[in-house]
């Protein structure tokens, strides 16, 4: 098995950080893959933002942007 590590996405704005941030293949060869993650605000108790999402079609040599996944929100 072959391992490469890449930066997807980099910045910190020093109130936020993204965290728990996972991939998951979507097909059996790898090629499509979604990554979650979410922002922690940075003020104390740990506060999270909706969750994001993006997605690579080419085994992760390119990427969407993080589109915010706030409607999985219950109201």
């Amino acid at each position: 098995m072959d391992i490469k590590v890449n930066v997807i996405r980099e910045g910190f704005d020093g109130m936020t950080c993204y965290a728990q941030s996972r991939i998951g293949a979507a097909n059996s060869e790898g090629k499509h893959l979604v990554l979650t993650t979410q922002k922690l605000v940075l003020a104390g108790s740990d506060t999270y933002k909706p969750i994001e999402s993006m997605y690579s079609k080419d085994g992760g040599k390119t990427w969407t942007d993080l589109a915010s996944q706030d409607k999985l929100l219950l109201e």
